[in-house]
């Protein structure tokens, strides 16, 4: 009648490893010992599992006394979670802040550090919504979703403040030269041309 806590009643995180807990079992009042089993484990849809399963998701385990055992039998479903485990975001800011009319873009990526071993995950954004990235003034994107379903992203997923700032268009440069001016005795007012290139 006792609660079957799987895994010592601690939860699995992607990642993680986790152990077989044998369950308690009495005659009577008497705790049984001693008493070997197997462990049949079954994804979401009841399928049978090949091995113990890694990959986030919902299981099914079965936990059945042993063959061998010839004074006891029986078996008991435990369903349990593997949770998926969250990455860290990192934001690069475009190379270029000063307005050009273009759309300004950070990069993102998951930091290398919050994945498992050799596995890839890719981020995906968007510019947060009324926000404005080609126009002077501040915006922010926001991390969408990953690609590697045993991740889940972090709760912030905006990303640091970015500014656009005017452009400078009274530098020599920007300023065509002034035509020659022919002497007339009065005022000559020159045409002065700002070019954006």
């Amino acid at each position: 009648d006792e609660e079957y806590k799987w895994n010592n009643g601690t939860s699995i995180t992607y990642g993680d490893t986790y152990s077989e807990v044998a369950p308690i079992v009495k005659d009577g009042e008497e705790t049984l010992t001693g008493i070997e089993f197997t462990y049949t484990y079954y994804s979401s849809d009841d399928a049978i599992l090949d091995t113990k399963p890694t990959k986030a998701g919902h299981y099914k385990v079965r936990i059945t006394v042993s063959e061998d055992n010839t004074t006891y039998a029986g078996s008991i479903d435990v369903e349990f979670d593997i949770a998926k485990k969250e990455i860290e975001l990192v934001w690069t800011e475009p190379e270029n802040l000063i307005y050009d009319g273009e759309e300004k873009t950070p990069s993102v990526e998951v930091k290398e550090s919050s994945l498992i071993g050799t596995d890839s995950c890719s981020v995906t954004s968007s510019l947060t919504t009324d926000k404005d990235n080609i126009n002077v003034g501040t915006f922010t994107f926001t991390a969408q979703k990953l690609s590697n379903p045993n991740y889940k992203l972090p709760v912030n997923v905006i990303s640091p403040e970015y500014t656009i700032t005017a452009k400078s268009i009274l530098t020599d440069d920007a300023i065509q030269d002034i035509e020659s001016q022919s002497f007339t005795g009065g005022l000559i007012t020159p045409n002065i041309i700002v070019k954006d290139e």
